[in-house]
């Protein structure tokens, strides 16, 4: 994420943005999976991560077949896929990530964000506010009650998480994964209004 983008979302406001130059998006709930959509999302993955932070194709596979994650793909006006976001119940994770942040917990009430995705160059204030509410509609509905995550510091995604859309932190792994930087453990309590503020 540039320093430029950083800075727009935290001093833009929803509301305020001039709808006539805001590009239109639409979000798709992932409902079942084929080789496209797991190229997309690999190819998304490619352009936004380091190669130690990437998702393999069977993981992502993995991701995408748990039906209790909510799975979004953020498109274009003709169709075309610029970013993504999968995630899995909270507790569906506490084995895997428990080894990496011994103050993990085992909830079942929480969605966990295991990948938020946008290609660089569709980095924009609409494709993030879409992605993220459409996010909090979904868990919403399935009765979830916050949205987790481990956020990466580097990019800037942990400190806008948390100065537009609410998200708390609560602590900083240094080491996450063992990716050679910090991520943040951050939460988003789910309203009744729009995440977007």
């Amino acid at each position: 994420m540039s320093e430029e983008f950083r800075e727009r979302i935290q001093s833009e406001k929803g509301p305020e943005l001039d709808q006539q130059k805001k590009p239109k998006y639409t979000v798709e709930v992932v409902s079942g999976i084929n080789e496209d959509i797991v190229k997309a999302i690999c190819e998304i993955e490619e352009a936004s991560f380091p190669e130690q932070i990437r998702s393999s194709p069977e993981d992502i596979k993995e991701v995408l077949e748990n039906r209790d994650g909510i799975h979004l793909l953020v498109k274009d006006k003709e169709g075309k896929i610029l970013g993504n976001i999968l995630s899995l119940r909270q507790s569906q994770e506490y084995d895997n990530l428990l080894d990496h942040d011994a103050d993990f917990t085992n909830d079942g009430n929480a969605l966990y964000i295991e990948s938020i995705a946008v290609k660089p160059k569709n980095r924009d204030l609409g494709v993030f506010n879409s992605l993220l509410k459409s996010l909090n509609k979904e868990a919403k509905k399935r009765n979830y009650k916050k949205i987790t995550m481990h956020a990466r510091v580097s990019t800037g995604l942990s400190k806008v998480l948390q100065s537009r859309y609410g998200a708390k932190f609560l602590r900083r792994i240094e080491n996450w994964h063992d990716f050679g930087e910090p991520f943040d453990y951050l939460e988003i309590e789910i309203s009744e209004d729009d995440i977007e503020k």
